[in-house]
């Protein structure tokens, strides 16, 4: 499950880091990140509302990335009914534990507020299973995975399943992706690599939204300058 909180306009990285103010963490980088911003890996400051952490970052546009693995042992029928309730469970948790970060790292940041933007992900990963590939997976459960994608309780139609399975992506016939708006479901040997992608997205995304209210404001501010500007004549006709 992946979280991203935008909380300041930017962060000083070089301060932050020599002042020690949170205990950093060996950066695991994926090839995704090599030619985008290095975060900050931190361990969450105590106390934490999840020991389901397992990636804590800041990066230098102002943003903190959480990502939590959430085991389940349910059958794809049993998650489909408590989806919402893990869901609604980590999204305040999520909260909780940028808020700790946030509180660290708020005299570093320019423009700090908690928060402007907040993005998330969620993703199921299912192990693989050596009696069972991608498309028997997909012919057997398709109801109960789009379901749970849009976190519904009840099975979905027809053509709303069929229009969710419709871009599964499968690279060999053992493995399925089925990605939709606000969760994903990867039955895949190599999945890490396949999180990797959307930690990304989503960290992206937050910066989309950030750049489009900027874009807004900016717009604004030019009708408005260029309002007060028209002589009183403009307005006749």
């Amino acid at each position: 499950m992946f979280y991203t909180f935008d909380v300041g306009d930017d962060v000083d990285m070089d301060l932050l880091r020599k002042e020690h103010v949170l205990q950093a963490r060996p950066a695991q980088i994926s090839k995704f990140f090599k030619q985008y911003h290095a975060p900050l890996e931190i361990e969450l400051p105590h106390p934490h509302a999840s020991s389901h952490c397992i990636s804590a970052k800041i990066y230098n546009f102002g943003a903190i990335s959480l990502t939590y693995k959430v085991p389940v042992s349910q059958t794809l029928l049993d998650l489909r009914e408590t989806i919402n309730e893990i869901d609604d469970k980590y999204q305040q948790v999520s909260v909780t534990d940028a808020h700790h970060v946030f509180k660290k790292i708020q005299t570093y940041l320019r423009k700090p507020s908690f928060f402007y933007h907040k993005n998330y992900y969620t993703v199921i990963q299912i192990n693989m299973h050596p009696d069972i590939n991608g498309l028997e997976l997909k012919e057997r459960f398709g109801g109960n995975i789009a379901s749970i994608l849009r976190f519904e309780t009840e099975m979905l139609s027809e053509y709303q399943k069929e229009e969710i399975l419709g871009d599964a992506i499968g690279y060999y016939k053992k493995d399925l992706i089925v990605i939709d708006t606000e969760a994903a479901f990867v039955y895949d040997p190599d999945y890490e690599e396949i999180l990797d992608f959307f930690e990304l997205g989503t960290l992206q995304q937050l910066e989309l939204q950030y750049f489009d209210k900027l874009l807004d404001k900016q717009m604004t501010a030019i009708y408005e300058d260029k309002t007060r500007a028209m002589p009183i004549l403009a307005y006749l006709p």
